[in-house]
């Protein structure tokens, strides 16, 4: 039915049996004012994917009023939009919005990514509460509040779109407090997870530019809970600082206190460079679960591409010292040497890294030994190395083999047994020939 005259309107549309489109009331062209009611019921958006230029899914509810004239109109209405419980009211002078209240309640997550055809990566609910004065880019004026609870990912859909692996249950919530200010809106958010806590100060947007400037904080109380996200055995906590930038790039910088010392870094698109300090190495095996067998201050640069996953780190260890393990207990057995007494003022780790593989180098150098680590292969996801280091205590050679597990690797020494005897029997010669020259000397001390 479509029925248009000079002062009245009555419109209905059937999309289908179950779907109608009701508008019906009175207007008046030369005087600008109107007086209409509408009711759309549509059980099936997918039938409208000509109008809208997006297939749709699932149904959507609307009716309300469109009352007065040109210098102020209103129209008001109500929704079960993605099954919420939403009312509105927008207020016209001019044909132009001065004002914009809205107020959806208990919207399901769930039902806007069945409307928009997205996959269902979570549930939960949705409410916002809009209230907007001087509606026009250039003169906005308004606070706009959401708040996301009960949110839980849908572990299984969000793994298989995003190559992940995430096990436990990742709930969440959130709320966000937006001011409209001319083109800006400046919003404060705080995001509460099952895994960190996420907080913004002041997030600024530029509605005409779209450029985002932000700060962050993240909070991880646990670390453990990452570890399905990042297939990295941490232990401990850590708070991270930083600012967030996106116009033609997408810039992050941050910085925490970190193991005693500190860590900087900074992401341009995939590209990421990290800067630490002066960190307690000993405290930092023990947060990534490795073997607790060197301490030291450790300070490392890091340049790794997110995109490939791969990068190089160098990293500085100085006053270095071997603490009791299996390894320095081993050398110990054989060589009557203790291992854990020498100090390496400075040593120097490089290692690539591809993906899930690092391959490192280190030489270390005391008073009495020298360390060669001329191979290490450490794979992060299977949590296993083979190392081989090239040992020297005071003339003594062997290589060490380290394979296996990280936490119980399976340590063997290859020793040249005629080199070792010949380096030991050189050993007492020296020995031996400097007692001699000890005794001549008090002998001849004695007789003048």
């Amino acid at each position: 039915k479509f029925l248009v005259s000079a002062n009245k309107i009555d419109i209905v549309a059937n999309i289908d049996s179950n779907s109608k489109i009701n508008v019906n009331g009175d207007y008046n062209l030369f005087a600008g004012s109107a007086d209409i009611k509408y009711d759309i019921n549509i059980k099936d958006l997918a039938k409208l994917q000509k109008f809208t230029g997006k297939k749709l899914k699932g149904s959507f509810a609307l009716n309300g009023i469109v009352l007065g004239n040109k210098e102020l109109m209103n129209v008001q209405g109500k929704s079960n939009i993605f099954s919420s419980q939403t009312s509105y009211d927008v207020k016209l002078v001019n044909y132009e919005p001065s004002l914009i209240q809205v107020n959806v309640l208990k919207a399901r997550i769930q039902d806007a990514l069945v409307m928009l055809e997205e996959p269902a990566y979570a549930k939960g609910y949705l409410d916002i509460n809009m209230d907007i004065k001087n509606a026009q880019l250039g003169t906005l004026d308004g606070l706009i509040t959401t708040k996301v609870y009960q949110g839980l990912v849908n572990n299984a859909v969000v793994n298989k779109a995003f190559d992940l692996k995430l096990v436990d249950k990742l709930t969440f919530k959130t709320t966000v407090i937006t001011k409209l200010k001319n083109d800006l809106a400046l919003s404060a958010v705080k995001t509460y997870t099952s895994k960190a806590n996420i907080f913004v100060k002041e997030a600024k947007v530029n509605l005409s530019t779209q450029k985002i400037n932000s700060d962050y904080q993240i909070v991880v109380g646990d670390l453990k809970k990452l570890f399905d996200v990042s297939a990295t055995k941490m232990r401990g906590a850590i708070t991270i600082d930083g600012n967030f930038v996106k116009d033609e790039n997408i810039l992050v910088n941050g910085t925490s206190k970190l193991l005693k010392g500190t860590l900087n870094y900074k992401l341009l698109n995939d590209d990421l460079t990290a800067n630490i300090k002066n960190i307690d190495l000993l405290k930092g095996l023990y947060m990534m679960y490795y073997p607790e067998v060197f301490n030291s201050s450790a300070s490392m640069d890091l340049v790794y591409n997110l995109k490939d996953q791969k990068g190089v780190m160098t990293a500085i260890l100085k006053d270095g010292q071997l603490v009791k393990s299996d390894y320095s207990n081993q050398i110990n057995a054989l060589t009557r040497f203790d291992l854990t007494k020498e100090v390496y003022e400075e040593t120097t780790l490089e290692s690539k890294i591809n993906k899930n593989i690092i391959n490192s180098i280190m030489h270390l150098k005391s008073k009495y030994t020298t360390l060669d680590m001329t191979q290490s292969v450490l794979d992060t996801l299977k949590n296993t190395t083979d190392s081989t280091i090239k040992v020297d205590i005071k003339g003594l050679k062997f290589d060490t083999i380290i394979k296996g597990n990280l936490n119980k690797p399976d340590i063997k020494i290859k020793l040249d047994a005629q080199a070792a005897v010949k380096s030991k029997l050189k050993e007492k010669k020296k020995e031996m020939k400097k007692k001699i020259e000890d005794k001549i000397k008090n002998k001849l001390k004695s007789l003048f």
